[in-house]
């Protein structure tokens, strides 16, 4: 999938999970199941896993899970990717959910200023800071 280039195309494919992951995978921006094999040596297969929240609802995380039924390990998609982001200490820091990175990578990408993006995503100003700056330096290094 190409990335969207207007508005419209990005949050038609940040409210649908499946694009969304999709998008994700096909840009090298998470591991693709096919790609990974468990630590028991068998290979992974895409899945998800649901998790309640404090308010009562759930949230539909992606996985890839292992194919052996003695195992079914399961990994995030996250692992080890541009989104297991860590801070300045090098403490992980992904509490975001990708969606909500997605978008302000977005954001960003629009030349945004740092405060707007945090009241459209409603996240801190730090936390804004933190990726913009993190974004910055992943940009440098290309």
């Amino acid at each position: 999938m190409d990335i969207p280039t207007n508005n419209r195309q990005f949050y038609k494919i940040l409210n649908d999970d499946d694009l969304l992951y999709q998008l994700i995978r096909d840009q090298n921006l998470a591991k693709k199941s096919d790609d990974h094999t468990c630590h028991c040596g068998s290979s992974m297969t895409d899945g998800t896993r649901k998790k309640k929240l404090r308010d009562g609802t759930t949230k539909i995380y992606p996985t890839m899970r292992c194919t052996n039924k003695l195992c079914r390990n399961q990994l995030s998609v996250r692992k080890n990717t541009f989104f297991s982001f860590t801070d300045s200490l090098d403490r992980p820091n992904s509490k975001l959910d990708i969606r909500t990175i997605m978008e302000l990578i977005w954001l960003w990408c629009l030349e945004t200023p740092s405060i707007k993006i945090a009241k459209l995503v409603e996240v801190s100003q730090a936390i804004v800071v933190d990726w913009t700056n993190f974004l910055r330096d992943v940009c440098q290094k290309k």
